[in-house]
C-alpha cells in the first residue's frame, strides 16, 4: 500500500459521458415546381456545395418558351408606352404641316375659280352647271383644308392622359406576367440554401423526383459541429448551458476539442430502468478533424470547489 499526501487547493468537479458528433444543421430538400423528369443532377452525395449552387433542375423547356413569350410581351407593351408618352415626332408634325399648306393652296384656288364663275354666271356667260360645278370643287377643298388643320392640331397636341394612364397599366401586368412566368421558370431548379455537404440524392436523371426527401445536405463541413451527450439521470442536475466541455475520441488520442453547453432537454429517456437526458453540445472544428457520426467522450466541467482538501483520484479504491 502507497501513502499519499492530503493537499489543499482547488478541484474542478466533473461530468463524463459519451457523445456522437452531428451536424449543427441538416436541410431536406425538394423542388418547389411541378416540372415532370429530372434533366440534370448537378452533385453526388459528399460533394461540398454553396448556398444558391444549382443542384439540379426538372424539365424547363416549356417554362422557358413561357419567359420568353413574356418577355416579348413587355417589350412590346413598353414601345406602346413610350410611344404614347413621346408624342408626334418632329417629321411628322413637318408631314402634316405640308399637308396644311398644299390643302390651304388648293381652297385659294378653288375661292378663286368660284368667283369667277360666279361673276360670270351673273353675266349669263357660263351655265348654272358650271357654277354648281365649282361650288362643289370649293366645299370639296374647304373640307379637305379643315381635315388637314385638324390632323396637323392632333399631331402637335401633347399625350392624351387616358392613352398613356392605359399603356402604363398595360406595361405593369407585363412586368408582373414575366415575374411569375421567372418565379416558374426558378421553382424548377433546386438551389443550396446554405453552405454544406451533400448526404443524400434520392433519384436519377429521366425520373419523377420524391418528395420524401429528393436531397438532403448539412454544415457539417463548417468550423463548428455539434455533440449529443446521454447524461445520466444522478449527474443532469448539474449540467447548465454555457458551461465549458471538452471532447477526445480514439480516432486523434492526442487532440482535445473544446466546446460548451448549448441545450439541456428536458425530458429523459429510460431503457432497462436506467433514464439518461441528451444534452446538446458544441464543438470546435475550425481544423475539419471531426466527422459528423463519431463517438467522443464528453468532459463538462460542472464548478470548482476552491480551497478543498484532496488527494489524486488514482489513489482512491472503491
Amino acid at each position: 500500500m502507497q501513502l499519499v499526501t492530503v493537499k489543499r487547493g482547488d478541484v474542478t468537479e466533473t461530468v463524463t459521458a459519451s457523445g456522437t458528433v452531428q451536424a449543427a444543421k441538416q436541410v431536406s430538400l425538394n423542388f418547389s415546381g411541378s416540372g415532370g423528369e429530372i434533366t440534370a443532377i448537378n452533385v453526388k452525395v459528399g460533394d461540398h456545395v454553396k448556398a444558391g449552387q444549382v443542384l439540379a433542375t426538372l424539365d424547363d423547356s416549356t417554362a422557358k418558351t413561357q419567359v420568353k413569350n413574356a418577355e416579348a410581351n413587355l417589350a412590346a407593351e413598353q414601345a406602346h408606352l413610350d410611344e404614347a408618352t413621346q408624342g408626334s415626332t418632329p417629321d411628322e408634325i413637318a408631314v402634316q404641316q405640308a399637308n396644311v399648306d398644299k390643302a390651304k393652296v388648293e381652297l385659294d384656288a378653288a375661292k378663286n375659280t368660284y368667283n369667277i364663275q360666279k361673276n360670270l354666271y351673273a353675266s349669263g356667260a357660263v351655265s348654272k352647271s358650271d357654277l354648281d360645278q365649282a361650288k362643289n370643287s370649293l366645299d370639296q377643298a374647304q373640307a379637305s383644308y379643315d381635315s388637314a388643320v385638324a390632323q396637323l392640331n392632333q399631331t402637335k397636341a401633347p399625350p392624351k392622359s387616358a392613352t398613356v394612364q392605359a399603356a402604363q397599366a398595360a406595361v405593369a401586368q407585363a412586368q408582373t406576367q414575366l415575374q411569375q412566368q421567372q418565379i416558374a421558370l426558378d421553382k424548377l431548379s433546386l438551389k443550396a440554401p446554405m453552405d454544406g455537404v451533400i448526404t443524400q440524392v434520392n433519384g436519377d436523371v429521366g425520373e419523377i423526383p420524391s418528395n420524401n426527401p429528393f436531397m438532403v445536405m448539412d454544415d457539417s463541413d463548417s468550423g463548428n459541429l455539434e455533440v449529443m451527450a446521454q447524461i445520466s439521470q444522478s449527474d443532469i442536475g448539474k449540467i447548465q448551458p454555457g458551461m465549458n466541455a471538452t471532447f477526445t475520441t480514439n480516432a486523434y488520442s492526442d487532440k482535445t476539442f473544446n466546446g460548451t453547453v448549448k441545450l439541456v432537454y428536458p425530458e429523459g429517456t429510460t431503457t432497462s430502468s436506467v433514464t439518461t437526458y441528451k444534452v446538446l453540445l458544441t464543438v470546435d472544428n475550425k481544423e475539419g478533424l471531426l466527422k459528423s457520426g463519431m463517438t467522443v467522450n464528453v468532459t463538462i466541467d460542472v464548478g470548482t470547489h476552491k480551497n478543498v482538501l484532496y488527494v489524486p483520484a488514482a489513489a482512491l479504491k472503491d
